[in-house]
């Protein structure tokens, strides 16, 4: 009888440790809110203020700060989920990312501007990571870059801008979480073909581009990815329109104001899905816009016509 008792006795107590590690993990991990509700949430600029009020910290900003190590005790603010390290190129980013994989909340960080080499590989262990900025980094090595990124398995949003990228690795298409990405003021000419290996992506924007951009392989590409709604390419110096564009029949939203565009190729009636399209600060034909809302009728067109030079 005193057997059966102890061992009882042993279950009720193994149920209540494991009962009070689920509560502790719990209390280590505040609950996160939505990315509507962060954009609501004050930006704190400095660690007294946050550390006096750690269950207020959501956003923490500590741009261009001229650090050379984390600020002390910045896991104590649980509920970071948007930091900002901006403009702070004498941190040890190897250390630096170690830290914050101690933020298990942390799922917007924004490394722009630090003169970047190479992105260590342990960013992968910050398990949260949503959105990476990594703009401003024109040394950065891209492949490697891609290498490291392509284990962060929640990284949907990734913005590269001002890297004067001229070429894109085909490493990129590892990157297969990722939903958004932003590769607007690059010196871009053309896309690789395993771009279309992003089978998330959504959003793509290459707006001011500074070379000329090889549009017959870019849409060519883009249309082998059906999830693409939204295709960003303003002030890109593009003045003629390839016939590829009919191949974008999943796009809905195309942005090419600010460019040199006379006229479209008809093929743009096959673009049933198109709900807006962005076209003002051309010299558009006169007859252009007409022409467009004819082949285009269920299509919200924003144009300003201003007559080409002849």
């Amino acid at each position: 009888m005193k057997k059966y008792f102890s061992i009882f006795l042993l279950c009720l107590i193994i149920v209540a440790c494991n009962n009070n590690n689920k509560e502790e993990a719990q209390s280590k991990n505040a609950p996160m809110i939505s990315e509507k509700e962060l954009e609501t949430k004050k930006d704190f600029n400095n660690m007294v203020e946050a550390l006096s009020k750690p269950d207020s910290v959501y956003r923490l900003n500590l741009q261009s700060l001229q650090l050379k190590n984390l600020p002390e005790n910045i896991e104590k603010l649980k509920k970071i989920q948007l930091l900002y390290l901006d403009d702070n190129p004498e941190l040890d980013w190897q250390k630096t990312l170690e830290k914050l994989t101690e933020l298990k909340n942390l799922h917007d960080l924004s490394l722009s501007s630090n003169k970047l080499k190479n992105l260590p590989n342990n960013i992968k262990q910050i398990e949260a990571l949503r959105i990476l900025w990594i703009d401003d980094n024109p040394e950065l090595d891209w492949q490697e870059t891609f290498n490291a990124l392509k284990d962060c398995k929640n990284l949907k949003e990734l913005s590269l801008k001002m890297n004067n990228i001229k070429t894109i690795p085909d490493n990129i298409g590892t990157l297969l979480q990722l939903e958004k990405l932003y590769l607007s003021n690059n010196t871009l000419r053309t896309v690789p073909q395993s771009l279309n290996q992003l089978k998330k992506l959504t959003f793509l924007e290459i707006n001011n581009n500074k070379d000329s951009l090889d549009l017959k392989t870019l849409f060519t590409t883009l249309s082998q990815i059906p999830t693409l709604k939204t295709l960003q390419l303003s002030r890109c110096k593009i003045s003629t329109i390839p016939d590829e564009i009919a191949l974008l029949t999943q796009v809905e939203k195309i942005w090419l104001d600010g460019n040199q565009i006379i006229g479209f190729p008809k093929g743009i009636e096959k673009l049933k899905n198109l709900k807006v399209l962005k076209i003002f600060n051309n010299p558009l034909l006169p007859e252009t816009e007409k022409r467009l809302k004819e082949l285009l009728p269920n299509t919200e067109i924003e144009a300003d016509i201003i007559v080409a030079e002849q």
